[in-house]
C-alpha cells in the first residue's frame, strides 16, 4: 500500500523511526544486521595472516587527494616532496587547499609544486574557512575516490593502491580506509592509541616492508581517523561531504563516519599498510587544540551518542591485536642476528628448565626467539627479543613452515611435547622445515629423540 504524505500511518512510522533513532535501537539493529550478515569486526588470527597470501592492489579507480594546508611550512614542504616521489602523474589529482595561512610563503610553495603539472590543483581560500570546509573544497574539486591528508604525513611507495583496496573490491560496502600509523587514536602502531616517534619503532622503509608482507585484510572500525583516510566516492554522494559545523577542525572525520555508518556502510582499517604521522600539531597551540577538541566532541557527542560504548567495545575485543603483534615481531626479526623456534607443551621438568636457560642465554646474543606452547586445543606463541615480549594465539595444528619462512628461523628446538599433542606429526613436520630450509634441530628430550630415531 502506498502511503499518502499526511496520513496517519505515515506520521506514526516517521514518529516510531524518530524514536528508534534517539533511543540508539536503530543503531543497534543496523550493526546487529552486519555482524549477522558478516559485516561485523573481525579478529584475524595468526594463522590467518599467514594462510592469507598477500596480493597484488588492485589498480584503483579515479582518485584525488586533498591536502588543507594552514601554516607549518616544513611539513608541507616534506609533504610534497613525499607526494612527487611516491605518487606517478597519472595515479590521482592532487589538491592543495591554502586556508588562507598566515604565512605569505606557503601560496608560493603550493604554486611552485603545481607548476608544470596537469593534475596538481592549488585552491587559495581568501579567508580561513576551517579545516571541514577546506577538506570540502578540495573534494567539490576532486574527481573519483577522495584521500584527506594531513600535512605532516609521510607515505611508502604503493601507498594508493593498499589504501584504496578494500574500496576497490568493495565498492558498495565499505565506506573510509584507515592505515596504521605511531599517531593514530584507533590505528596505533605498535600499541592501540598510542603516539610512538618514528625513531622508537624504526625506519619507515623498514616498517613498509614488514606491512607490505600483511595480507590486504580489511578489518571493521567504529570510525575512520583524518590524518590519512580514503573516502568512498559512492559514499560521498550519498551521505554528503563533512559537516562544517566542526569549523577549524576535530571530529568532522568521526561524524562523517558514523553518517556512512547510519547509511549502511562499513568502515575499516587496512592491514598492509602503515603512513608516518609526525607527533605534535604545529597548526594549533596546545590550549587551542585542546579548547576546539572539547567543544567539538560536545557538538559529536550529541550527535552519535553511541558512539562512546562501540569505541570501548572495539578497544577491549582489539580486533587489530594480531596484525600490530605479527608486524612488531617481524620488525624485531629482522634487527635480530639469528632466529630459533622453541616447541614446548606445559610439563615441568628438567628438559623445559633446560629449553628456558638456552632461550636466555640466546636473548642476551641478540637473537629472536618464537616459543610455540602447545595445548589440547590451541598453541600460544611467545616472541622474545631483547626489546620485549609478545604473545600471539591460534588454533592447535601450528603453521610451522609459514612461521618459519615468515621469520627465517635457523634452528629449531622441539623439547618434550607429550599428552595430547600428536609428537611423531610434529616431527615429521619439523623433519620436513629441517630438509626444506635447511634448518637444524636440536632436542635435549628423551621422548623426543626416540620419536626423531623412529620416524
Amino acid at each position: 500500500m502506498r502511503l499518502k504524505p499526511q496520513s496517519w500511518l505515515s506520521r506514526l512510522l516517521v514518529a516510531g523511526e524518530g524514536i528508534l533513532r534517539r533511543t540508539g535501537i536503530l543503531k543497534y539493529i543496523r550493526t546487529k544486521r552486519r555482524a549477522l550478515f558478516g559485516h561485523g569486526p573481525r579478529a584475524f588470527q595468526l594463522s590467518d595472516l599467514l594462510t592469507i597470501e598477500p596480493l597484488k592492489s588492485p589498480d584503483p579507480d579515479k582518485v584525488s587527494i586533498v591536502v588543507p594546508v594552514y601554516n607549518n611550512i616544513e611539513d608541507i614542504t616534506d609533504l610534497i616532496a613525499n607526494l612527487k616521489t611516491t605518487v606517478r602523474d597519472d595515479a590521482a589529482k592532487i589538491i592543495l587547499v591554502n586556508d588562507c595561512s598566515p604565512d605569505e610563503r606557503i601560496l608560493p610553495l603550493l604554486n611552485a609544486a603545481a607548476q608544470g603539472h596537469a593534475n596538481w590543483l592549488v585552491i587559495n581560500n581568501a579567508t580561513n574557512l576551517g579545516f571541514a570546509a577546506a577538506v570540502n573544497k578540495g573534494i567539490t574539486a576532486s574527481e573519483g575516490h577522495v584521500i584527506v591528508l594531513n600535512s605532516d604525513i609521510e607515505c611508502p611507495p604503493g601507498w594508493i593502491e593498499r589504501l584504496l583496496t578494500p574500496i576497490t573490491l568493495n565498492p558498495e560496502g565499505v565506506a573510509s580506509v584507515t592505515p596504521f600509523s605511531n599517531h593514530s587514536s584507533l590505528t596505533g602502531f605498535p600499541r592501540f592509541s598510542t603516539e610512538a616517534p618514528l625513531g622508537f619503532i624504526g625506519k619507515i622503509e623498514d616498517v613498509n616492508r614488514v606491512f607490505l608482507r600483511n595480507p590486504p585484510v580489511s578489518i571493521d572500525t567504529p570510525s575512520g581517523v583524518g590524518f590519512c583516510l580514503a573516502l568512498n566516492r559512492k559514499t560521498i554522494d550519498r551521505i554528503g561531504v563533512f559537516d562544517e559545523i566542526y569549523k577549524r577542525g576535530y571530529y568532522e572525520d568521526t561524524d562523517w563516519c558514523q553518517r556512512a555508518e547510519n547509511a549502511g556502510f562499513r568502515n575499516v582499517v587496512c592491514g598492509n599498510l602503515f603512513v608516518h604521522h609526525k607527533i605534535g600539531s604545529k597548526s594549533f597551540s596546545i590550549p587551542t587544540r585542546r579548547a576546539l577538541s572539547h567543544a567539538n566532541f560536545e557538538i559529536f557527542r550529541q550527535r552519535h551518542p553511541e558512539f562512546k560504548a562501540a569505541r570501548r567495545r572495539f578497544q577491549k575485543a582489539d580486533p587489530l591485536l594480531e596484525v600490530r603483534s605479527l608486524a612488531q615481531a617481524t620488525l624485531w626479526r629482522g634487527r635480530a642476528a639469528s632466529a630459533h623456534l622453541f616447541i614446548d607443551d606445559l610439563t615441568a621438568g628438567g628438559s623445559n628448565d633446560f629449553s628456558e636457560r638456552y632461550r636466555n642465554a640466546l636473548v642476551m646474543q641478540n637473537a629472536f626467539i618464537v616459543k610455540m606452547v602447545l595445548r589440547e586445543e590451541e598453541t600460544d606463541i611467545l616472541i622474545y627479543y631483547s626489546k620485549g615480549r609478545i604473545r600471539l594465539r591460534q588454533p592447535f595444528n601450528p603453521e610451522l613452515m609459514r612461521l618459519a619462512k615468515r621469520f627465517d628461523v635457523n634452528e629449531v628446538v622441539l623439547n618434550r611435547v607429550e599428552g595430547g599433542n600428536d609428537i611423531h606429526g610434529l616431527v615429521s613436520k619439523v623433519s620436513e622445515l629441517s630438509s626444506e630450509r635447511r634448518v637444524s634441530v636440536n632436542t635435549h628430550d628423551p621422548s623426543t629423540i626416540r620419536s626423531l630415531i623412529f620416524l
